[in-house]
């Protein structure tokens, strides 16, 4: 009898797993702007179809976790590499103004938020946060890269907070 018992609730364990939505078990990971930039990159090697996430060290994750996102800072950003897919980022009062490391040529002056071609990135505005991002001279606040050819890369924004994106001139 206990035996029965024993199997039948590893069989009900089992059924309910097979049933749970995968993003039960996701994980969020936080990160302060103020603390280094932040690089978003495919997992190479025995890391092959999970998200890598560097601020310094890099972490590993599944394309079901979430990265939080917090801080102010006028020296560091966040770059999406290309081809990243599923990455779900959390802004919650991020502040980033790279607008004073400007020079007159746009080609040195850098981007708040840069999204390569072929990213798929779903951003979340926390509660109602106030998210701003200024950029240098000739870079958008948010860039959202449409290549010559090949993919352009996808932002997908939704929640209760504000989104200011503000462009360099030139």
């Amino acid at each position: 009898m206990k035996v029965m018992k024993v199997l039948l609730i590893i069989a009900i364990l089992a059924a309910s797993s097979v049933f749970m939505d995968a993003t039960a078990f996701a994980e969020n990971y936080s990160y302060n702007i103020a603390d280094g930039s932040i690089s978003i990159s495919n997992g190479t090697g025995v890391n092959e179809g999970k998200i890598g996430v560097s601020q310094g060290a890099i972490r590993y994750i599944a394309s079901s976790d979430s990265i939080t996102i917090t801080g102010t800072t006028t020296a560091n950003a966040i770059n999406v590499a290309p081809g990243v897919q599923g990455v779900n980022i959390v802004l919650d009062n991020v502040s980033i103004d790279v607008s004073g490391i400007s020079t007159t040529d746009p080609r040195y002056s850098i981007c708040a938020f840069d999204i390569g071609d072929g990213a798929e990135v779903d951003l979340t505005l926390s509660g109602e946060t106030t998210n701003t991002f200024r950029s240098g001279i000739g870079k958008a606040g948010i860039r959202v890269e449409k290549p010559v050819s090949g993919t352009a890369a996808t932002l997908t924004i939704q929640g209760l907070g504000t989104l200011h994106a503000i462009g360099g001139s030139g």
